[in-house]
């Protein structure tokens, strides 16, 4: 593959990858074939490679890439059911119905942090680049859902006494003492921690979507 100018160079083209078409070694002979003080030859308008360039583009976006080699996808396939076993539907379920306003099991926190725990380990990381990529944008997601947690919850001193871990916003927030201020740092916090879990929850479908088309698992 060749990197062709559609606006030559000598005709005031940049070097913009905007002005770029990728082809291969007989294209990029044939496209510069037309000489306008002799038309004789192929002719390519610019508007017509730019739109040949982005057709291909789109189309090269939209293909589910094929694995080469049948034992990478095998791997790839093997992680993607192991971290689906760690973040099970039923367990997920609590971000997509969430509200920080309220109180609710320390557990069902924990799936995000035995998580972000095997994320570490190397083996984590997928062959194919794509689901590589997928997976880091919901990993990240995963982090900052972790640490919107941080200083804004906290367990629940008479439910503990009693044996259950509840997690909530400090009390004194939720009922404003002095008001003004923990109201404002009770409705910053409920915010942040829903927002966080809206992007989480996001990047976990998004990344299921992905993985099902790619790796071809129900």
């Amino acid at each position: 593959m060749e990197c062709n100018h559609i606006v030559p160079e000598a005709d005031g083209g940049s070097d913009e990858i905007g002005n770029c078409i990728p082809l291969c070694f007989d294209c990029h002979a044939e496209v510069g074939s037309y000489n306008e003080k002799h038309p004789k030859g192929n002719k390519f308008s610019k508007t017509e490679l730019y739109a040949h360039r982005d057709r291909w583009y789109l189309k090269i976006q939209n293909t589910i890439p094929v694995y080469a080699d049948e034992g990478a996808r095998e791997v790839d396939r093997a992680l993607f059911r192991r971290i689906r076993s760690i973040l099970h539907p039923n367990q997920m379920e609590f971000f997509r119905q969430h509200d920080y306003g309220g109180s609710f099991l320390a557990e069902n926190h924990e799936i995000v942090y035995q998580f972000l725990s095997e994320a570490k380990n190397p083996d984590f990381e997928f062959l194919d680049e794509r689901m590589q990529g997928c997976f880091e944008t919901f990993r990240n997601a995963a982090e900052a859902v972790r640490d919107s947690w941080h200083n804004r919850l906290w367990l629940d001193d008479h439910a503990l006494k009693q044996g259950q871990r509840i997690l909530q916003i400090p009390i004194e927030w939720i009922e404003g003492r002095p008001e003004q201020l923990q109201l404002e740092r009770y409705a910053e916090a409920k915010k942040a921690m829903n927002a966080s879990a809206d992007a989480f929850f996001a990047a976990y479908v998004d990344f299921i979507r992905v993985g099902r088309r790619i790796l071809v698992v129900t």
